[in-house]
C-alpha cells in the first residue's frame, strides 16, 4: 500500500500493481530486546506504515489477487527464517492455516477508532473521532467482502474480544499456554503439597508488583497457579542459558535478570510490562533461603515500585516443601509505596525496602 501511494499507482490497476512487485524488497528485522522493524525496498519504514493514508491504501491494494499472491509467499518466507508472532486479516485463515495457536482479536468499531485516534495524537497526527470511525468501519466493509482472502475468523481461532479491556488484561487473555498450564500444575500441587493459602490472592486491577521470600524452586508455580493474573516473574540469566529451560521461560513469560549487579535492561522490562498494566513477580533475595523467617528487600525491587507507581502486594510462603505435607502462602493487602512519583534517591529506596520487608514478615508472624 505504501509502495504504490509513493508511486501514484492506483489500487485498482491490478497491471500496475504486478509491475511495481516485481521490483519491490520487504522484509522485518527485529534487534535484540527492540520492537520489528519493517523494511521496504532496504528502507525502515516502520512509522510510516501506521498513519491513516497508508492503513486505507493497504486495504484497498490488498483485495487485488496478485498482490495477496505476493503478500503469501513473502510472509511465509518471513516466518520460516525463525520464530514469528505475525498479525493480519488473513494469517489464521490463508497465510497460516496451519499455525500452532491461532487468536481472532476484536473490538468494537467505537473502540477500535477511539484506540486509533489516540495512536495518531500520540505521534504527533491530530485526528478527529469521526473521521477515524469512518475509515475504520469502510475497511471493516471492505475487507470482509473482498473476493480474495477476505477478513473472517479460522474455526480453530481463539476469540477475544478486548472492547473493554486493558492491554496487560488482553495480554493475559492471550497467553492459553500460562493458564492451561496453571490449571494442570494447581491440580498436582494440591496433591502433593496441599498448599494452604490466606489473605487474597485475587489481584487488582493495574500494574501489580508481586515481592515474596523465596524457599524453593516451587515458589514460582506455586504463587503462579493460585493467583487469577499472569505473573511475569524476573527469573535468573542462567536459567535462560539452558535451551529446553529458556523455552519454558518464554512461554511462561518469565524474563533474565543478573543477579551480579543492577541489570538496567530487567528493569527496563519490568517497567514496560508494569506500564501496559501487568503483574510481575520478584524474588529481591536473589537467591533460594530455606529459612523463611530470613528476608530483606533489595533496592532493584524499590526502584521499579517508585518509577512505576504500581501497587505491591506483599507474599510470604512457609515450607518445607515435602511430600504430602502443607507448605503455606499468605498473600498481604495492595498498598502503594511512600514516595512513590516523587524524586528517587538512596534514602526514599532504603524506606520503602523497610515497608516492604516489614509487610512480608508480618504476613509469617500472623501464620
Amino acid at each position: 500500500g505504501m509502495k504504490a501511494f509513493e508511486e501514484g499507482v492506483s489500487p485498482e490497476d491490478e497491471a500496475a500493481l504486478s509491475d511495481m512487485l516485481s521490483g519491490t524488497e520487504l522484509d522485518a528485522v527485529c534487534s535484540q530486546g527492540g520492537a520489528p522493524r519493517v523494511l521496504l525496498d532496504g528502507r525502515d519504514v516502520t512509522d510510516e506504515l501506521r498513519t491513516q493514508v497508508i492503513a486505507d491504501m493497504a486495504s484497498r491494494v490488498s483485495a487485488q489477487g496478485v498482490v495477496r499472491a505476493w503478500l503469501l509467499d513473502r510472509q511465509r518466507e518471513l516466518a520460516r527464517a525463525r520464530d514469528a508472532i505475525l498479525d493480519g486479516r488473513d494469517i489464521g485463515t490463508q497465510v497460516f492455516p496451519d499455525a500452532e495457536v491461532k487468536i481472532y482479536l476484536t473490538a468494537s468499531a467505537g473502540v477500535r477508532a477511539q484506540r486509533r485516534m489516540e495512536q495518531l495524537c500520540a505521534a504527533g497526527r491530530p485526528a478527529e473521532y469521526g473521521d477515524v470511525l469512518r475509515e475504520v468501519n469502510e475497511r471493516d466493509e471492505r475487507d470482509m467482502n473482498r473476493a480474495v482472502s477476505p477478513l473472517r475468523r479460522a474455526e480453530d481461532a481463539y476469540l477475544i474480544d478486548s472492547s473493554d479491556m486493558t492491554i496487560g488484561r488482553g495480554v493475559e487473555q492471550m497467553s492459553r499456554f500460562y493458564f492451561v498450564a496453571r490449571s494442570i500444575v494447581n491440580v498436582v500441587l494440591r496433591l502433593m503439597y496441599r498448599p494452604v493459602v490466606s489473605g487474597n490472592p485475587k489481584l487488582p486491577d493495574g500494574p501489580v508488583i508481586l515481592v515474596s521470600n523465596h524457599i524453593s524452586n516451587w515458589d514460582v508455580v506455586l504463587m503462579g497457579s493460585i493467583v487469577d493474573r499472569q505473573i511475569r516473574f524476573m527469573a535468573k540469566k542462567e536459567l535462560f542459558e539452558f535451551k529446553p529451560l529458556h523455552m519454558l521461560m518464554d512461554w511462561l513469560g518469565a524474563f533474565p535478570v543478573d543477579r551480579g549487579g543492577a541489570d538496567v535492561s530487567a528493569i527496563r522490562t519490568g517497567l514496560s510490562i508494569l506500564g501496559e498494566g501487568g503483574v510481575i513477580g520478584i524474588f529481591p533475595q536473589g537467591t533460594r533461603v530455606k529459612d523463611d523467617s530470613s528476608f530483606e528487600m533489595a533496592g532493584g525491587a524499590s526502584m521499579i515500585a517508585l518509577r512505576s507507581r504500581a501497587q505491591i502486594v506483599p507474599v510470604h510462603i512457609s515450607g518445607p516443601y515435602r511430600l504430602f505435607r502443607h507448605v503455606r502462602i499468605a498473600f498481604g493487602a495492595p498498598f502503594t509505596p511512600v514516595g512513590a512519583g516523587a524524586r528517587i534517591n538512596r534514602e526514599l529506596i532504603d524506606e520503602v525496602n523497610a515497608q516492604v520487608t516489614e509487610r512480608v514478615l508480618a504476613l509469617r508472624n500472623a501464620d
